[in-house]
């Protein structure tokens, strides 16, 4: 049993995060994704939905839509910074400055 109220909801949010791993993607533009808000239609990855593996399960995709994991998208960020022209500067840098 939990006493702390805090402690419950921040343990609801972990749990959420945890279970809610996919996302909507739009396959009509690779150059610039869009991802499923069902508040708002095709929005950027920062204020999409995510849903849980039951849902991605039972929901009908909008048209244009696919679903992909989360986690894939998150990754896929991360490789495109450390590729960016500005990132690598930076690395140099620090690198440099640690000689």
């Amino acid at each position: 049993m939990l006493t702390d109220g805090s402690r419950s909801g921040r343990s609801a949010k972990l749990q959420l995060i945890k279970n809610t791993n996919y996302v909507i993607r739009s396959i009509d533009d690779q150059d610039r994704y869009e991802y499923w808000s069902n508040d708002f239609g095709w929005v950027s990855l920062s204020i999409a939905d995510q849903f849980t593996p039951e849902e991605q399960k039972t929901l009908n995709l909008p048209m244009g839509g696919e679903w992909v994991p989360y986690s894939q998208i998150i990754s896929q960020l991360d490789e495109s910074k450390k590729n960016h022209p500005t990132y690598q500067r930076r690395t140099d840098l620090s690198v440099a400055g640690d000689e």
